[in-house]
């Protein structure tokens, strides 16, 4: 009994080590983040100067008519763009256009660009007359859509095939095709000078800075590692390492100053592998959060990142005040959208997972640091548009099929932050044709502020699988490094679940997952709804490899099923390319047989035969003491592999569905392309016989694969 009780006395100071790090770190006090006058009409307003309104350099969801009585709506689910009336919410207009609409832009004249996520093109559409007017090719999976200060040229990302395109927004005729870098682009945001356009990427640091008139990318611009700029920085410097991620959103300030990047910043537990520590996601301890989501922004004269350093200043603001406000910035989730106030001095961020929106105060040099307020929305809000009065909020409500209106008052400077406003009104724009169930299940995956699902870490599932599809990041769990998999058309018939294969019904393992990111847990009928939703109604992806290169192809297919090679003894064709077996093909590190050593050490100094660790911490969030929460967690979040009596050294066989869209491959993502998976990555020739093959040869089978 004292053994025990010493050992969980060892535990609690291991599993708290970070937490009390940061509590016992000598906090600085620090001033006010430094003003940023150029864009006022004076050093002490937060009014702009006038500058020309021109809200279609950055697509959204929604966008208002030119004479702002109607607004326009990419009802991505219905595959078609609604006409609303603001005034009494009637639907004026539902025009089809191509598959999945996904953002839009409104030029002078009325005219609506909408990209086409699903049909690989855009549309040019007159709202009026209900008329989709002209369409083209735009690549695969097109997103993000802005028109060029001027009008005369559009620009969009190809997301799955990594470029931008730019268009002769008359025609439609393409001017140019950029191959980028980085890959997925998501949102494009156009200059106010006309030359110059900026790029965000779903994953990674790059924002691209391209020169329309060159046809190139001229600079790189990089997002912040671990400054999340949140206003807790205003009180002390964290050290928190986390990378930036999901740059999801995109605008340039009215005068041209500045450049404000939405994304999330992602701390998924890589330095704490080598401690014990706790078992979900991220391995944090309760109160911590793994994903927060902030705002980046760019000083566009000197293209450099704005994060002041913190200058000693006892004069602070009230720190009640500054804790409240970054408790509201925990709260965002999922950052969708971006627009900056035409007449006043704020910025409003749409949060997608949290049904809210935030306005920032961009008086400030770093805005993210001072919100000013949030206003609550319908669920899912994917875009918004500002009136150029600045008096009125539209926000488009992408699961609820509404719209939201808020009247909006003129904050003087220096004012209280006000929270949770209500919308004045809200309209239906359309119905959800998807059945109840699996309604539900979409609710569930998406909605990060459930605490039977994501608790106090804020988790969604679309918090890692945005869309379904994966957020390029390998997370630490307790048993070891693992890569994010896609969803989207990949679960189903692809059982056993997870990597070690544990779970033969996906509802099952969703119960699991649920517990390691902390959520306190769901039915058994919410677990349905969400297999029901992942496997039966999440949209699929659109693979840029298919029909290429046919001759090439058809070779590796050969290669692939021959039994020379044999990758089909365990990536079955007619099974969804897995067998569901457990296989070792040596991928398992020196370091997660090391972890699973120390937890099965301490599962046998004297807890229950079977049963993994458990440890009792106390969560405490800076902030919010939790109301003194005390919760138990398994070291091995939820997982087996403590249970095991050898090393977990085999692993689930992956289905090959999708393959091509993946930056990482095996469990822990440490082979960076399928043609390092079947070269250096296959040493001993486990995962089928290919040192023998030739380049051409890996080069078909590669080709092949990509093309599932």
């Amino acid at each position: 009994m004292k053994s025990a009780t010493q050992l969980i006395a060892i535990l609690i100071v291991l599993v708290s080590v970070d937490a009390l790090a940061r509590k016992q770190a000598p906090r600085r006090v620090v001033g006010d983040i430094p003003d940023d006058t150029r864009e006022l009409l004076t050093p002490g307003s937060s009014q702009l100067k006038s500058f020309a309104h021109r809200p279609w350099m950055t697509g959204s969801s929604i966008a208002l008519m030119p004479d702002e009585t109607q607004a326009v709506v990419a009802d991505t689910v219905n595959h078609s763009l609604v006409l609303v009336e603001l005034a009494s919410g009637v639907v004026l207009k539902r025009i089809a256009v191509g598959q999945r609409p996904e953002r839009l832009v409104v030029d002078a004249r009325g005219r609506v660009y909408v990209t086409n996520r699903g049909s690989r093109s855009i549309s040019l559409v007159d709202p009026v007359r209900g008329v989709e007017l002209q369409t083209a090719d735009a690549g695969v999976e097109p997103m993000g859509i802005a028109l060029s200060a001027g009008q005369d040229t559009l620009l969009v990302t190809s997301s799955a095939t990594g470029e931008l395109l730019a268009f002769d927004a008359q025609s439609l005729s393409q001017i140019f095709r950029l191959k980028l870098a980085s890959p997925w682009p998501v949102a494009v945001a156009a200059h106010p000078d006309g030359r110059r356009a900026y790029v965000t990427h779903m994953f990674g640091a790059d924002v691209d800075v391209v020169d329309i008139q060159s046809q190139r990318v001229v600079r790189h611009l990089t997002l912040p590692s671990s400054k999340t700029g949140l206003p807790a920085r205003r009180l002390f410097d964290s050290q928190h390492t986390r990378r930036p991620n999901m740059a999801m959103a995109a605008t340039v300030s009215p005068g041209g100053k500045r450049l404000f990047v939405g994304h999330t910043m992602v701390d998924t537990g890589e330095n704490r592998v080598a401690s014990v520590n706790m078992g979900g996601y991220g391995m944090a301890a309760p109160g911590d959060i793994p994903i927060v989501s902030t705002v980046a922004t760019f000083d566009l004269e000197s293209n450099q990142l704005i994060r002041p350093a913190l200058i000693p200043n006892r004069n602070t603001s009230s720190q009640v005040q500054v804790r409240e406000q970054h408790r509201q910035t925990q709260l965002l989730s999922q950052p969708m959208g971006l627009a900056h106030d035409p007449v006043t001095a704020e910025l409003l961020l749409v949060a997608m997972g949290s049904d809210r929106v935030m306005a920032l105060d961009t008086t400030k040099s770093d805005p993210m640091t001072h919100p000013s307020r949030t206003y609550l929305t319908g669920h899912a809000p994917k875009g918004l548009a500002i009136s150029k009065d600045g008096g009125r909020l539209i926000v488009h409500n992408e699961q609820s099929f509404s719209v939201s209106l808020y009247q909006r008052q003129r904050r003087s400077r220096g004012a209280r932050p006000l929270w949770n406003r209500a919308a004045r009104a809200q309209f239906e724009i359309a119905r959800d044709p998807l059945p109840p169930e699996a309604q539900k299940g979409r609710r569930l995956f998406t909605f990060a502020l459930n605490p039977k699902v994501g608790g106090p870490s804020r988790f969604a599932c679309s918090s890692c699988h945005p869309d379904g599809r994966h957020d390029g990041m390998v997370w630490h769990i307790g048993s070891g490094p693992r890569r994010t998999p896609i969803l989207a058309a990949r679960a189903q018939g692809t059982g056993p679940f997870n990597w070690l294969g544990t779970e033969d019904r996906l509802s099952d393992n969703i119960v699991k997952t649920i517990h390691r990111l902390g959520g306190s847990g769901i039915t058994k009928e919410d677990a349905g709804a969400l297999s029901t939703y992942i496997t039966l109604y999440m949209d699929g992806m659109d693979n840029p490899n298919r029909g290429k290169e046919p001759a090439l192809v058809a070779q590796g297919k050969e290669l692939f099923h021959s039994e020379q090679v044999g990758c089909s003894s365990c990536h079955d064709g007619s099974s969804a390319f897995t067998d569901g077996m457990l296989h070792d093909v040596g991928t398992t590190s020196a370091k997660e047989i090391a972890i699973w050593r120390r937890f099965r050490r301490l599962k046998n100094g004297g807890h229950l035969p079977g049963a993994p660790p458990r440890v009792r911490v106390q969560a405490e969030a800076f902030g919010q003491r939790n109301n003194g929460l005390r919760r138990f967690i398994s070291p091995m979040g939820g997982m087996d592999a403590a249970s095991l009596k050898e090393p977990p050294i085999a692993y689930n066989t992956p289905s090959l569905r999708n393959a091509w869209a993946y930056g990482g491959y095996l469990h822990d993502g440490s082979r960076s392309s399928i043609r390092e998976l079947l070269t250096l990555g296959n040493q001993g020739d486990k995962m089928g016989t290919t040192s023998h093959l030739q380049s051409q040869e890996i080069q078909a089978l590669e080709a092949y694969v990509k093309s599932l």
